[in-house]
């Protein structure tokens, strides 16, 4: 990948697996922050879930992001907020949750799941990725 290549995105119903790389833990570290700073409290937990979150992994270059929602009852203010800061809510998209993507409408770069827990749905030992959350394309 060419120095001025962005880290992360796709362009809309295209599919490519890139290569590990490293810039996509600073990314979502970058990301995290600013949606700790957006959601402050109404976030119980945020998580980078996904292929890109193993250090390694080829990839599709789309950072996935958990968030679990402290309070289902406050998901219309985390939503606002979220839209407030370049999220599009696009509904639920087959799960429990919600889904909705980032600023750029023409490249897909973060997909964002609201969770209403953490954990595996039923108790087995499975990853994050597996835990009931809505996703957020």
């Amino acid at each position: 990948m060419a120095p001025d290549d962005p880290a992360l995105g796709l362009r809309r119903s295209t599919t490519v697996v890139r290569e590990y790389d490293p810039r996509w833990a600073d990314e979502f570290r970058h990301e995290e922050l600013l949606l700790r700073r957006t959601l402050g409290d109404l976030a119980s937990g945020i998580e980078h879930i996904g292929s890109t979150a193993v250090q390694g992994l080829a990839a599709k270059p789309v950072l996935d992001i958990a968030v679990a929602l402290a309070d289902p009852s406050t998901f219309g203010e985390l939503r606002r907020r979220l839209e407030a800061c370049g999220y599009d809510y696009r509904g639920d998209l087959g799960s429990e949750g919600v889904t909705s993507s980032r600023r750029d409408r023409s490249r897909a770069a973060r997909t964002i799941s609201i969770c209403t827990r953490w954990g595996p749905p039923s108790g087995e030992a499975t990853s994050r990725s597996a835990t009931r959350c809505g996703r957020i394309t």
